[in-house]
């Protein structure tokens, strides 16, 4: 009777730990993430007073830094992120007329997975750019999409494809001296690392 008790003790025990194992397991995507990424320009354009002028990679990669944080709720991934990309692209023939920089400010929904997650991301995106030293700005809207996959249960590595649409104009500090309209139209794709904190 006795060797009979402890049998269903233990396979109660069994039974109502068997759940908690298994979340334990499970990769968790909610939380602060911070990371480095590598991108490259794959197709650009600028138009300058409606003349079309090509983008160009200035340098192979170009480095972005980014934050931000995940709520997931059962499989739905929420989140929201800032990214700055050092934006090292130039027109093509006119190697002094290039970016400086963009910052996007992004939301993303997705799917979050056991040890990987995907989503679509979109917002807004903020601009600095240098035409022969006559300095500007411009914004507008990013779209794309991407996918992680976790190393170790805090490192994570993924890639990404976004595009920007944006538009602006030439500017001195806080005198306008030169009226230039500005559009850009870009598509990257990069790849990258990240810490997510417990």
């Amino acid at each position: 009777m006795r060797l009979k008790a402890i049998l269903l003790g233990t396979t109660a025990l069994s039974i109502i730990g068997a759940p908690v194992a298994v979340q334990a397991g499970g990769m968790d995507w909610a939380g602060f993430y911070a990371g480095v990424g590598a991108v490259r320009l794959i197709e650009g354009v600028m138009y300058e007073g409606g003349t079309p002028y090509t983008l160009e990679n200035a340098t192979p990669v170009t480095i972005e830094g980014f934050a931000g944080y995940n709520s997931v709720m059962g499989n739905l991934l929420l989140g929201a992120e800032v990214n700055v990309l050092a934006a090292n692209f130039q027109e093509v023939g006119f190697p002094d007329w290039h970016f400086q920089g963009i910052v996007d400010l992004r939301g993303k929904v997705g799917y979050a997975g056991d040890g990987w997650s995907a989503y679509v991301l979109g917002g807004y995106s903020v601009g600095r750019f240098d035409l022969s030293g006559l300095e500007g700005s411009i914004c507008g809207y990013n779209i794309g999409a991407g996918v992680s996959v976790m190393v170790t249960d805090n490192l994570f590595v993924g890639a990404e494809l976004v595009q920007r649409q944006m538009s602006g104009g030439t500017s001195a500090g806080k005198k306008k001296v030169k009226s230039v309209s500005l559009d850009s139209q870009s598509r990257t794709i990069s790849a990258k690392v990240g810490f997510l904190f417990d």
